[in-house]
């Protein structure tokens, strides 16, 4: 990690107020830079520099990043090592955790948001999931991703994700995977569900969900309307995206009391973390007078059941 050089200009001799306004308008990477001259520097940059008006997101790529989002600029600081090296993923792994520790004790960082590559370091993963771990009860979402099977690995982390926080898990897992997926309350996207049981799912609290290649057959998503309805479950639910395998299924998953609704002219709602436009449809009602539409929409791989909470009073 490299930073730029600064000249002999006397900074720390300047009045407290005024040093703190040079320290707000310099970059993270000066900063840094500067608290790297001396263990003076350091404790002046620590003291003077405000650093709440930075966002921090952490990513364990091949050539990890610490990410600090400013308005409007984003600064990146990128460790990089030699990968053709034999020990380049411990070696990477010290770079890491060298600049971790230094980052977090001169900036007072609370990580908003990891991104996990599980292919990254394959020998190391669980050894940068324990450094992470005091940070990830603030987390406000942690995604992580990998084309290669990794269930011990995101089993591991979903020990100690927070309810608070959103997950967005878009790496393999296989049809066995055995990791419990914490009731977290805010989003919750899962690329490949087809590990995911029907009573997993009913378990899930998060007012958005998205879900491809599940499993679930349309008996089972029809229980779990059915249960909705009776408000036993699901009852912050908000936005709910997720396969069918076929029209048969349609048919089962319909079987309850519903109205059909026409749309002439494009309607949305407005919902927590997207706007969405409502289709022609089934409208169902819970016990409370909560109303939500249900519609097919087409995906890759398929028809997409989509369920979204309207309000509570009939269209």
């Amino acid at each position: 990690m490299e930073f730029l050089n600064f000249g002999t200009f006397p900074l720390f001799r300047l009045p407290t107020v005024v040093l703190r306004e040079v320290l707000g308008i310099m970059t993270p990477i000066e900063n840094t830079n500067l608290s790297l001259a001396s263990s003076g520097a350091k404790t002046k940059v620590k003291l003077y520099w405000n650093t709440t008006k930075y966002l921090t997101e952490v990513q364990v790529l091949k050539q990890p990043l610490f990410v600090f989002y400013g308005k409007p600029t984003v600064w990146e600081y990128q460790i990089t090592t030699n990968q053709e090296e034999a020990d380049y993923e411990e070696e990477t792994l010290n770079e890491f955790k060298k600049w971790f520790t230094y980052l977090k004790e001169l900036m007072r960082f609370k990580i908003c948001h990891i991104l996990f590559d599980t292919d990254a370091f394959k020998n190391e993963n669980q050894s940068f999931i324990d450094l992470l771990k005091p940070e990830i009860q603030s987390l406000c979402s942690f995604t992580i991703v990998g084309d290669t099977e990794s269930d011990d690995d995101v089993a591991y982390i979903l020990k100690d994700l927070p309810k608070s926080g959103s997950l967005i898990l878009n790496s393999y897992l296989s049809a066995a995977f055995q990791g419990v997926i914490p009731p977290i309350t805010p989003q919750l996207h899962i690329a490949n569900g087809e590990w995911i049981t029907f009573s997993q799912f009913i378990e899930f609290r998060a007012a958005e969900i998205i879900i491809h290649r599940c499993k679930l057959k349309g008996i089972q998503l029809n229980e779990f309307l059915r249960k909705w309805m009776r408000m036993e479950s699901h009852r912050c639910l908000q936005n709910l995206s997720i396969n069918i395998s076929s029209t048969n299924d349609l048919q089962e998953i319909c079987n309850l009391s519903h109205k059909v609704v026409q749309q002439d002219t494009p309607q949305f709602v407005e919902l927590t973390f997207s706007r969405e436009e409502l289709k022609a449809g089934l409208e169902i009602q819970r016990h409370d007078g909560v109303t939500a539409r249900l519609f097919l929409t087409e995906g890759n791989s398929g028809s997409i059941l989509r369920m979204i909470v309207t309000g509570n009073t009939l269209i």
